[in-house]
């Protein structure tokens, strides 16, 4: 607007693609030649699709882009839950109050540097991802194309040697198993143990129906969905330990709709607990599935066999949480 005292309302350029006014671009002049010039100018540059209105990207915030992204696509994703956690942790750090055109690379590097001092490089990975997706879709949702992924120049970093390859020994088994006896939570125990037999995943085995459990016919059958059905099988058979267990189970929760009458965090921070006490290192919930399948193996099961049975796609993932003992590899040899 120019400084004229008639003038009472602001000159706005208006975005022919998105058919709004621009307010990042309003300003103020000292004559209406100057304020003219101006519009000219701006004007030009939407009919060559050249203008950046930076207005929308300042005004967004990373913690509003990762409520869209998760209510727009993450929910929607396989493995929902787990990327519910990295979204929510994402939110809870001091990023997310920055607005997207304020992240720097030298922030997102100073991120993953901090994550790399306590987790993995493949964990690592995985929580960059929803703050890399996050902004592309923010970047596709607004129109932002002017706006640079900061987390582009970032290099992920490397994996190599990161395999997971932790079993238990006799003694950490026995330790382990008793303090999760001991534990407040009752189910804590028999999780544990079903984990080991059926080598499945912590949030599908916490959330077992009595309507997928079959008696009659030794077996569990999975419902499958667009987010939880990595590595899950159709139907999975009983071990006789398993069918005990579920026995054990059915009369104290058999009422009830789920298996466990306990949630994920609980069984989570119970583990946690258990796990410490028993001063057992480097040792995570999820090496209970490699423990699981390398038994599996060790019981004779052939490859297709434990394909079918763990839901695994790929001969070269069951690879990954395949290890077997040394004593199991000089049986094999030794005859």
């Amino acid at each position: 607007k120019t400084g004229h005292p008639n003038c009472r309302r602001p000159d706005k350029v208006i975005d022919a693609r998105q058919g709004k006014a621009l307010a990042g671009h309003s300003k103020t002049f000292p004559t209406k030649k100057k304020a003219k010039e101006y519009v000219d100018a701006v004007l030009t540059k939407v009919r060559e699709g050249t203008l950046v209105n930076r207005h929308v990207s300042e005004s967004i915030s990373l913690k509003q882009a990762l409520e869209e992204y998760w209510g727009d696509v993450g929910q929607h994703k396989k493995g929902a839950v787990a990327l519910k956690r990295r979204v929510d942790a994402l939110k809870r750090n001091a990023l997310a109050s920055l607005p997207l055109s304020g992240i720097k690379t030298s922030d997102v590097l100073k991120f993953q540097n901090k994550l790399l001092a306590t987790k993995r490089p493949s964990t690592v990975i995985n929580d960059m991802a929803p703050l890399v997706s996050c902004i592309n879709h923010a970047r596709v949702k607004h129109d932002l194309y002017y706006l640079v992924n900061p987390c582009d120049n970032v290099k992920s970093p490397s994996t190599q040697g990161n395999a997971r390859n932790r079993r238990l020994s006799s003694d950490e088994k026995r330790t382990l198993l008793s303090a999760c006896y001991k534990s407040g939570n009752q189910c804590l125990l028999d999780v544990v143990q079903l984990a080991v037999e059926l080598g499945l995943r912590q949030e599908r085995l916490v959330g077992l129906r009595w309507n997928q459990v079959d008696f009659s016919k030794k077996v569990v059958r999975y419902e499958l969905s667009a987010s939880l059905n990595k590595g899950v099988p159709p139907v999975a058979p009983f071990t006789k330990k398993m069918e005990r267990i579920l026995l054990r189970m059915h009369g104290r929760t058999g009422a009830g709709e789920f298996v466990f009458d306990t949630s994920l965090t609980a069984i989570r921070s119970a583990f946690k607990k258990a796990r410490n006490s028993s001063n057992i290192e480097d040792f995570r919930f999820h090496d209970l599935r490699h423990e699981a399948i390398s038994r599996m193996f060790a019981e004779g099961l052939d490859q297709i066999d434990i394909m079918k049975i763990t839901g695994i796609k790929s001969a070269q993932t069951l690879a990954r949480y395949t290890h077997p003992t040394d004593e199991y590899l000089v049986s094999l040899r030794y005859k």
